[in-house]
């Protein structure tokens, strides 16, 4: 999410003490105020902004893994903002969740990754690396093909996925990577397709002696 979007969030953001923050996070003025420019309909945005459409993926308190924000404050009875505020407050860096702020229409998305000519490999993902995960792109889109599959659902070969962020996109930049041949820089990802995890590795001056891996 992108808490840069509003002036409350960022007030929040600039502390780097926890203390700090949670002082900012408890006080009534400064919850006003962030449920003011939570609630403008007409602010600039990219995050939609909706409690409802989050997951909760780590917290200490095990029973609100998987529940949506907006779920845990209708079952307090409070607004979605307090709600997230109280979260963070309480349980800090251990309370992680998760949204979709874009693609998120797997139909659609399908459609577009096997359209001749679509290209998936540009993002600002330097931009907002606290706050946002736009650099995952390409791991999430394994996993959906992967997942599909076992489904016996298939979008398209994996293959061809594969390419399409590596190869395709050397190819269509005119830039030397993307492949493994004689020759070429040695860059390469390890994926556990099981676990949705990565291991990042590059050798760096070094070339490929011969076109085995």
């Amino acid at each position: 999410m992108v808490f840069e979007e509003f002036g409350s969030g960022r007030a929040a953001l600039h502390l780097n003490e926890e203390l700090g923050r949670n002082d900012l996070l408890k006080d009534e003025a400064y919850r006003r105020w962030f449920r003011q420019d939570f609630e403008k309909k007409f602010s600039p945005r990219v995050w939609h902004r909706d409690f409802d459409d989050t997951r909760i993926t780590e917290c200490p308190d095990e029973s609100l893994v998987g529940r949506s924000i907006g779920d845990v404050a209708r079952s307090r009875k409070l607004h979605p903002v307090d709600t997230f505020l109280d979260l963070v407050v309480e349980h800090g860096r251990k309370f992680r969740w998760h949204t979709v702020i874009a693609n998120d229409r797997e139909r659609v998305a399908n459609r577009l990754i096997r359209t001749p000519g679509v290209t998936v490999g540009f993002s600002d993902a330097g931009a907002h690396l606290r706050n946002m995960a736009f650099y995952n792109f390409g791991i999430c889109l394994l996993r959906r093909i992967h997942e599909n599959e076992k489904r016996g659902t298939p979008v398209m070969p994996l293959g061809e996925v594969i390419h399409k962020l590596t190869g395709e996109l050397g190819d269509f930049y005119g830039i030397d990577a993307g492949r493994l041949r004689v020759g070429d820089r040695a860059d390469f990802v390890v994926i556990d397709p099981d676990g949705s995890t990565a291991m990042w590795t590059r050798i760096t001056k070094r070339r490929w002696t011969n076109s085995v891996v």
